[in-house]
């Protein structure tokens, strides 16, 4: 549920910075959208990633087999912390913004 709140939020800032820039040509709120947009995928995706290993982990030994589809899920899905910039270049751009 967080994450589909903070998604929504992300969406209505682009919306939000798309229109502004597209009227008066004012890119001045790209820098915030870009650190914000960068933190939340590090975030989401890591936090994603250990959920998938935590229930696997509930589940003990059958977490393993084939059939729980916990090793199909998290192969799939494992990537996705490098996908569209590794999350550790991410934060450190938030990181940077941050502290400007």
């Amino acid at each position: 549920f967080a994450f589909h709140c903070t998604s929504d939020f992300m969406r209505r800032m682009y919306f939000r910075y798309e229109k502004v820039s597209t009227k008066k040509g004012d890119f001045s709120a790209l820098p915030e959208l870009h650190a914000t947009s960068s933190g939340l995928k590090a975030y989401c995706s890591w936090a994603t990633k250990d959920a998938i290993e935590l229930c696997r982990l509930c589940c003990g030994g059958h977490g393993f087999m084939q059939i729980a589809g916990f090793g199909t899920t998290f192969g799939n899905y494992a990537p996705n912390a490098t996908y569209e910039g590794d999350n550790n270049v991410l934060c450190l751009q938030t990181a940077r913004f941050l502290l400007k």
